[in-house]
């Protein structure tokens, strides 16, 4: 789409249709509508509680408070009624008197009051009732409230990868989806102020443009009309902390983080609620490389390096009824991050340290309105404003010694990109005495702007491959006839012979007869300055049907379309189906069966239009020098034409479309005895035009020399392009059960059973054979066989509150490559394949095989991903203690006792090492090898200490 402006104004036009549509669908009912939200006393919504409208001694209508606490009674005659609510923990409300007219709507909130303590009774709103047919209580979802969030770690970083971890490994380029309070491409909140989260809820929703498995929803509490507040402080040391397996050292630092919130009325109609946190991190960067000493010879350099950062967060929310059919809600957010030292680790090492900060600002406006008797009307809008800025000190070329270490300068050079990010989207729910009819539209708007120098210091890459054999005194041994004897070298190996031959004033043509030399050169130039703007439409529609009491179907499609790309017929039809099995009443259903498809799409994101948009040959120049004469002198840009460069140039595909994936899944739920419930579920993926990369102008496979320009179809270019090339096949089975046998005592487990094949790791990967893409398909990156977490929250001795939460799960794969170009497309992506003869020059033994890294015409590679790493175990655990210590009394003469919360959470609390996925180049010297731990979240997270404690004092009122 050539002019995106003229597709925002479409798209704002159809969105006001829509709106104006349901408005006026809307207005056409006749019955009357109660809606509203059922709080507790600081303001947190209760779910599940009991709704019942009565007139006289007859009971009209009940329902229960969904996730959020809302509930909505429909189909009302006119009349006087009376409305009682009653939950679990608290006193029931006496029964309100409300007149309602033809016609008429209500917006009626509530709040309960916690039963008294002498009565013992614990607030526990998580105990499942019963099984549900709604679309929105499948019980394979994990539904994470207040107080299983106990169990989670208080450190934001922590926090998220434990959902991460939760949400599993999710179908697409981006990993699981975050949705806070509705929005995508959200933040995560503090801890302390959120309310609930939902993992997999109405996973085939036509509301929401991703999977749901994965999903993540994170509900924040409202604004209170009674004064609340809270103030904490943690502190990790790591005098307390166990040393990271890989490094050497364990520096002193200390990790703070304090803050607090407050909340409260400014006018009968209006609350507040304030959030502000603080966080002063001084963790750890752990770099396990090999380098060379003063001396040439090949030492391991293992050491832990603080790369501290400080981060504020402040947050302001004003929650305003200002009419019986109406909500207001609006935030601000800001977030500063500032950090030292950071792009270190594994094997980067400290010269390559840049800074980084990181401001943002988050405008958000939420209205629910009561259109008419059976119709309520969301409305919200976003917009948030995000810059970084990255700088470096160092500015030498950087030196890449292929999975040995990385020195020299920082690329990344420094940069700035300014982000402003629109989101409006309008979402109607109509209902019927047995459906309820949603639709709505979601336009996102980005704008960027983005100055990068990445790459303007220069790289030189080094890596293995066959040299002539050295003696110890690094002279050439020869064969029978005189001629060199050739070996396999790994990378520092080549890295080191260039340093000596060239400390002894040999020509770099010399040099690399002896196996010296580098490999490549990279080097980009031109303007650093590039922009776009992206723009995505969503429409959708569903219906929800109760076709009889115990049976329940849904149906849903929604058309979504975005500017660059050409095709536009991304349907995406959903399906439902949630069945009782007969036998009991409706409140002791025992067994309930549910079934699900839909079709899902993945959006081509901005960072790969920015790649095309500066590396299109123009803009902005990046160049590859095969085996460059050079080093370690970086060559003026005006010298570089007499070099023969080969120009990189980013591409899209002309027949370029949105990932398109197809999702099964038939269940099975059971009520069981100590108000427990299980679910066994079934899923099946199938994915098609998945994003990959590949080099469309490479050397063709029968001229391999990468001297000749006759080899490549276009001369010196190469054309990486992105293509929708890529599949995925995967199965998985799912149990999870949950159990709440005691107020104080409840466990939540889950084990997944799963197989992934796919040709792709996303849109950055490029096949080891450009023009041979069958040889890709294997394991999927994400392919964990067996994955199993508990949770819970028991009552021990002495009033303490134990919360553990054990994650295992089996390998991941990895990708085995040689470490080298062999075909000439510039790529070190070449697999090797598995040896027939062990005796070939070459050949290399490993514990995983014995590969030919130079395999004869006709034999075919090893399969992708090819090894396994190792498997993770990890046990955490929280231990917290409350104490009531006063009492404050407020302006409305209502006392509220002061509590203070002293906790301590262990993570890997029994020091288990996990070792990170190892190295697969075979030309590394340390290839198999890992150097960095597992985190639970995935490979690419670093953790400065194996096992960590964290305290945390909270004072609440």
């Amino acid at each position: 789409m050539k002019n995106p402006f003229c597709f925002v104004t479409r798209s704002l036009i159809l969105f006001a249709a829509v709106l104006h549509a349901e408005i006026g669908f809307a207005g056409a009912q006749t019955s009357a509508t109660i809606a509203g939200q059922i709080r507790d006393q600081s303001g947190a919504s209760i779910p599940h509680a009991n709704v019942r409208l009565t007139q006289g001694e007859r009971t009209i209508q009940t329902t229960l408070t969904k996730s959020d606490g809302t509930y909505v009674l429909t189909g009302i005659a006119a009349g006087r009624y009376r409305i009682q609510v009653e939950a679990a923990g608290f006193s029931p409300t006496d029964s309100f008197p409300l007149d309602v007219g033809t016609a008429d709507s209500k917006l009626l909130n509530l709040t309960l009051l916690v039963k008294p303590i002498e009565e013992r009774v614990e607030v526990n709103s998580d105990q499942p009732e019963r099984l549900s047919i709604e679309r929105t209580e499948n019980a394979d979802q994990l539904a994470i409230s207040r107080k299983q969030l106990d169990a989670l770690p208080d450190d934001p970083d922590d926090l998220q990868a434990d959902l991460l971890a939760l949400a599993g490994p999710a179908v697409g380029p981006d990993g699981p989806q975050l949705i806070v309070d509705g929005f995508t491409k959200s933040r995560l909140p503090p801890k302390h102020s959120i309310r609930e989260v939902r993992i997999n809820q109405d996973p085939f929703s036509a509301e929401h443009d991703r999977l749901g498995f994965g999903r993540i929803e994170v509900f924040t509490n409202p604004a209170s009309n009674k004064l609340h507040g809270q103030v904490f402080f943690n502190v990790e040391d790591s005098a307390l902390n166990s040393r990271n397996p890989y490094a050497v050292n364990k520096p002193s630092a200390q990790t703070r983080r304090y803050g607090g919130n407050l909340t409260g009325p400014i006018s009968q109609k209006l609350a507040y609620s304030i959030d502000l946190e603080r966080r002063q991190i001084s963790d750890a960067a752990v770099i396990d490389a090999r380098v060379l000493d003063a001396a040439l010879d090949p030492v391991t350099f293992r050491h832990s390096v603080l790369a501290p950062s400080q981060r504020t967060s402040f947050s302001l929310r004003l929650d305003n009824q200002w009419n019986a059919k109406n909500s207001l809600t609006a935030r601000y957010s800001w977030f500063d991050s500032q950090q030292d030292s950071a792009g270190i680790g594994k094997i980067a090492l400290p010269s390559t340290a840049y800074s980084s900060h990181i401001g943002e600002h988050l405008f958000q406006v939420s209205n629910t309105s009561v259109l008419s008797p059976r119709a309520v009307n969301e409305f919200r809008a976003q917009y948030s404003k995000y810059d970084p800025t990255f700088a470096t000190g160092n500015r030498s070329p950087t030196i890449s010694v292929l999975d040995s270490f990385v020195g020299g300068g920082a690329s990344i050079g420094p940069s700035r990109t300014s982000q402003n990010r629109f989101e409006i989207l309008n979402y109607t729910s109509v209902s019927t005495r047995a459906q309820v009819v949603r639709f709505g539209a979601r336009v996102r708007a980005t704008l960027l702007s983005d100055t990068s120098s990445q790459n303007f210091n220069g790289n030189f890459i080094f890596a293995g491959g066959l040299a002539p054999r050295l003696d110890a005194q690094n002279r050439l041994v020869g064969n029978a006839s005189g001629q060199p004897n050739l070996v396999t070298i790994n990378s520092l190996e080549r890295y080191r012979r260039t340093l000596l031959f060239s400390r002894q004033g040999l020509s770099a043509s010399l040099i690399r007869e002896l196996g010296g030399g580098a490999s490549q050169f990279l080097l980009s130039s031109g303007n650093a300055a590039a922009s776009l703007s992206e723009v995505d439409l969503g429409l959708f529609a569903e219906d929800t049907w109760r076709i009889r009491p115990n049976l329940t179907v849904g149906l849903g499609l929604r058309y979504e379309v975005q500017n660059h790309l050409a095709d536009w017929t991304d349907f995406a039809p959903r399906l439902s189906l949630a069945w009782a099995v007969p036998g009991g009443s409706a409140k002791t259903r025992k067994v309930v069966l549910r079934l699900g498809s839909g079709l899902f799409y993945d959006r081509y994101g901005e960072n790969l239009v920015l790649q095309t948009t500066r590396f299109n040959g123009t803009t902005q120049h990046q160049f590859l020098i095969h085996n460059p004469n050079f080093f370690p002198t970086v060559p003026a840009l005006a010298a570089l034409p007499l070099l023969q460069p080969i120009e990189t140039i980013r591409h899209a595909d002309a027949r370029l479309r949105a990932p398109r994936i197809f999702e099964g899944a038939a269940g099975i739920e059971f009520q069981l005895p100590l108000k427990s419930v299980v679910s066994l579920t079934y899923r099946t993926t199938r994915g098609i035009h998945l994003l990959r990369s590949g080099n469309t102008t490479a050397p063709f496979p029968a001229v391999p020399s990468v001297s000749s320009a006759s080899a490549r179809p276009l001369g010196n270019v190469n054309t990486f392009t992105y293509e929708s090339a890529g599949i995925l096949n995967q199965h998985e089975f799912v149990a999870k059960i949950e159990s709440h046998f005691t107020p104080d005592l409840s466990i939540f487990a889950q084990y997944t059973y799963g197989r992934a094949l796919d040709n792709t790791n996303g849109p950055g990967w490029f096949p080891a054979n450009q023009y041979d893409l069958s040889t890709e398909y294997g394991r999927s990156a994400t392919d964990v066989r067996h994955r199993f977490f508990l949770s819970g929250t028991a009552k021990a001795p002495f009033g303490l509150q134990v919360s553990p939460f054990i994650i295992v799960h089996s390998g991941l794969p990895f990708n085995i490559t040689t470490g080298r170009d062999a075909n000439g497309d510039s790529l070190f992506t070449d697999r090797p394949a598995m040896a027939i003869d062990l005796s070939k020059v070459g050949v290399m033994v490993t514990r995983f095989g014995a590969f030919d890294p130079n395999p004869p015409p006709g034999q075919r590679m090893i399969p992708r991903n090819f090894g396994s790493g190792s498997s993770y175990f990890t046990v955490s655990l929280r231990l917290a203690r409350e104490f009531s210590i006063g009492r404050l009394l407020i302006p409305t003469r209502m006392e509220r006792p002061y509590k203070l919360r002293l906790s301590v959470s262990a993570r890997n609390l029994l020091n288990t090492p996990n070792p990170g996925l190892p190295i697969g180049n075979l030309a590394s010297p340390l290839f198999g090898l890992s150097n960095s731990i597992a985190y639970s979240s995935g490979p690419d997270r670093q953790a400065g200490n194996n096992r960590s404690f964290d305290f945390q004092a909270l004072f609440t009122f």
